[in-house]
């Protein structure tokens, strides 16, 4: 056998077994894309309220105030069954968006980040409690927004997506700011809304921004999985 016979028969050989590595690597990409993040807040969200863990079992003192840890898990506990629904109507769809934009540890930064900064400025603007996933929500619809922006707008300048991310967010903060400003019962509850949607963009924002103009991104859409 020739060495070139030789160096097809090793080839023919091979192929099999670099195929099923290809069809592995993008088995475990496609596994990157499963909302895990968005499940884990729905799924912890729903146990604490079926237990019986809601607001009113809240110990409202200023130990709780003081505890580092609840300006985090304050994010699963909600007033009841129609508090936690209407939460989980925006971050559920907002949220497995955004994980097949990004990934679940992006979410997990999105939501975790303007909830915890919603929360400490409640506290500082007016001391009370706040809980429900409600800052997390609006800050997945923010950053959803802006990252699709960020996509749609590929081939632009920097100069120019930045414009449309402005144009974009501008609209949705006025709204929400008259609403809290209007709104006759807990208008700091809506200004923290308020102030949600604009960490969520602003944190996006960064990312889109900062990663536009050298072509670097999370990941992209499907070129992660080896079809663009």
């Amino acid at each position: 056998m020739t060495g070139e016979g030789h160096r097809n028969s090793h080839d023919a050989r091979v192929t099999p077994a670099g195929t099923m590595r290809e069809t592995l690597a993008r088995v475990w990409a496609l596994l990157g894309y499963v909302p895990v993040t968005v499940a884990v807040v729905v799924g912890v969200s729903w146990l604490f309220l079926a237990s019986g863990l809601d607001g009113g079992q809240v110990d409202h003192s200023v130990v709780t105030l003081l505890n580092p840890l609840w300006y985090v898990t304050s994010m699963f506990v909600h007033a009841d069954a129609a508090h936690f629904q209407g939460n989980m109507t925006l971050i559920v769809p907002f949220g497995v968006v955004l994980t097949l934009f990004t990934s679940n540890r992006h979410v997990l930064l999105v939501m975790v980040v303007p909830h915890v900064l919603g929360n400490v400025l409640r506290v500082v603007v007016a001391p009370a409690f706040a809980y429900g996933a409600s800052g997390a929500a609006f800050a997945l619809v923010a950053a959803t927004l802006v990252r699709s922006a960020g996509y749609a707008m590929d081939n632009a300048s920097t100069e120019s997506l930045g414009t449309v991310l402005v144009g974009v967010l501008t609209p949705f903060l006025l709204f929400f700011f008259l609403i809290a400003v209007v709104a006759g019962a807990s208008p700091v509850a809506h200004f923290v809304h308020f102030f949600a949607f604009l960490f969520g963009g602003a944190i996006e924002a960064m990312y889109v921004l900062g990663g536009h103009d050298d072509g670097e991104d999370e990941r992209r859409v499907p070129d992660r999985l080896g079809l663009g």
